[in-house]
Order: structure tokens, then sequence, then C-alpha cells
């Protein structure tokens, strides 16, 4: 009966942590999936979680919890290089636990801890050439690893691995994703001479911005993918309103302003970009309300949106156009604050205008 609740507590243990790891599209979800789970069922203290580098086959500690914070402070990005770490790592495929008196043969250098204790070691291996361990400490001098924590541990090595692959996998698609919409987005340039080279500069001047407003992480690459989707739409409209050389027709101009619908729609049937979608799609609404394709006002508008439709104003303004030659870029700047709390966000102009003046926008001109 021991036995069989045993393996009922393990079974349902593993089951819960690979439930989280299916959300965990990138490696740091799954790893910190993996570390939020392993002290619930592991009798430990501290863990570490080591990836090898590629190319120098150095085993780099990625992620750590439980140490003490004078520690950890000096352990982010520690390294053991290959030739220490083949010792105990390359060699094995299950778990196992180094003695307290193997543990003091580590060169000193490569110790994390100076006191003596049991370390279990759980290797972790996935698709294509992925190796790293799951490492962690007994609780105290006194205690040590049961046949249960072995178990534990290999389960929680087995599918954080797999894991691991998915996100591996999961990133692949998300590049070649990207790459492919961007190829999408420079065919445009056939379509329109101002487009070529206009998404990537576009993209750089918002991340600056970005930046500069406190947008970090997911959030800030999300508004790199929405800079760089923000026309993609314009595949959907006729080739001679994108090209006409003069002002539009009530007509054209309607055709014209159903791109961030059309980009909207292009970029739906991909999971991974949905967050991108209300951005895309609200990259021509006006601060005032008076923009399209909702007619948002103001802070409805999402952040990142109101980022780009300023640094896009900008690099039509200082771009040759088939109507206009380009304004210099001190006068676009100018405009931007005249039409700043109607047409733009003010906060946005005022920090746009703020990098510009201290020469941290920088983009190669198209039609120059």
């Amino acid at each position: 009966m021991q036995r069989e609740h045993e393996a009922a507590e393990l079974s349902g243990a593993l089951l819960r942590l690979s439930q989280a790891l299916t959300s965990a599209g990138e490696m740091d979800d799954v790893l910190g999936q993996t570390m939020a789970g392993i002290p619930t069922m592991l009798n430990c203290s501290d863990v570490g979680i080591w990836i090898r580098d590629p190319k120098s086959l150095a085993f780099r500690l990625v992620t750590h919890g439980g140490f003490e914070s004078a520690l950890a402070s000096r352990m982010d990005d520690h390294e053991v290089p290959a030739e220490v770490a083949s010792q105990f790592v390359l060699s094995m495929t299950d778990p196992f636990v180094l003695p307290k008196d193997v543990v003091s043969t580590v060169p000193e250098e490569y110790r994390l801890l100076d006191d003596h204790r049991e370390v279990l070691v759980a290797p972790m291996r996935w698709e294509p050439e992925g190796l790293g361990a799951i490492v962690v400490f007994a609780a105290d001098a006194d205690a040590s690893f049961s046949p249960r924590d072995l178990l534990f541990a290999r389960g929680i090595a087995d599918i954080t691995s797999l894991a691991l692959g998915n996100a591996g996998r999961f990133v692949e698609l998300e590049n070649a994703y990207v790459s492919t919409v961007e190829v999408l987005a420079n065919a445009l340039e056939a379509k329109d001479e101002y487009t070529g080279g206009h998404a990537r500069a576009l993209a750089e001047m918002s991340l600056a911005v970005g930046a500069e407003m406190g947008i970090e992480g997911e959030r800030l690459k999300r508004l790199e993918l929405g800079a760089l989707f923000h026309d993609i739409g314009k595949i959907g409209v006729p080739s001679e309103v994108i090209r006409k050389p003069g002002p539009l027709t009530p007509r054209e101009r309607r055709e014209m302003n159903r791109h961030p619908e059309i980009g909207e729609q292009i970029l739906a049937p991909v999971p991974f970009l949905q967050a991108i979608r209300p951005i895309v799609r609200a990259c021509h609404e006006r601060w005032d309300g008076k923009g399209y394709p909702d007619g948002l006002v103001g802070e409805a508008i999402p952040l990142e949106a109101r980022i780009i439709f300023v640094c896009d104003a900008f690099h039509s303004m200082t771009t040759n156009r088939p109507y206009r030659a380009a304004l210099p870029e001190k006068e676009a700047v100018r405009r931007l604050k005249l039409s700043a709390g109607t047409q733009f966000d003010p906060d946005v102009v005022s920090i746009f205008a703020r990098i510009h003046a201290a020469g941290g926008i920088h983009y190669t001109h198209a039609g120059h």
C-alpha cells in the first residue's frame, strides 16, 4: 500500500509539472516552471540548472534558487569548463548522487558552496544537441537523497528535457514565420518604393522609444514585431492605389485605410502572434479619436501602436515620396510637436524628440 501511495504521489506531482510546462513556449519559461516544481518534490535546499554552451561546451548556470542572497548575486552566468564538467555529466544519462567526499574534489573556483553536502545531479538531453543538468543540494550536511528522490529527479529531468526540445522547435517555428512575413513585407517594395527598408527602420526607432518609456522583455519584442508587421496589410491593397503619385479619391482612401484590418487578418492564424494583432490594427489610430479603423481615443490605443504611429510619421516625413521631397529631420520633429495631443500621444512625441535631440535615432533614409 505504501509503495502504491508513493507511485501515485510521484505520478501526480510529475503530471502537474508536465501540465505547467505545456504552456511554456520558451526556454526561460520552461526552466522557471521546473525551478518552481523541484522544491515541492525533492527534499533539498539549493537548486541550480546548468545548460551546456553549444560553442565552448562549458556549462553555464542559467537559473538558481534557494541560495543566500550574497552568494546568489555572484552566481549569474557562473561557468564550469567542459573538461571539468565532463567528469560529472557527459558520461551519465540517469540521475546520480555525488557523495560529500566527491563534491569536495571539485576545484574550489567552480564550487558554488564551501560546505559539504550531497549533491543530486539529473542530466538533461534534448534534440538536436541540447545538454544540461539539474543540480540539487541536500537540505543539510546530515541529509541524504533517497531512491524516491532519484525517481522524482529522473521524471523532472525527462519532462524538462522534452519541454526544452519543444521550446527550441517553437523558437525555430517563430523565426521561420517571422522570416516569411518579412519576405512578404519586403515584397511590398515592388508595389511601393517607400516601403523598402521602412519596416526595419521603423522597428529600430520604435525600440529606442519603447526602451526609454520602460518597455522591456517580451513586451519590447512585441513592439518590434508590431513595427515590422504594421504595414503587412498593404499586400491586400491594389497596386495602383499604393503607387498613385497624387491625392487619393475617397474610394481609394477607403481601400488604403483597410490595410490595418487586412494586416490583423494575416496574423490571425498564427498562435504566437496573437498579442501583435491589436498593435497592427491600431497603428493608424489618432490620440484624438479621429484615426482608423476603430476611432480609438487616447490610452485606449495600445502604447506600442502609439509609439509606432509617431515613428512611422517621422520616417514618412523624412523620406522622399512620389508627390513630395523629404523634409529635414528638425522640421519633421517640429511637426510632430505641433500635432502632439491631437494626432499623437504627447508623451511619446516628447520622448521621441528628446532621443532625437540626443542623437539616439539612427536609420537609413529610404529613397535618398
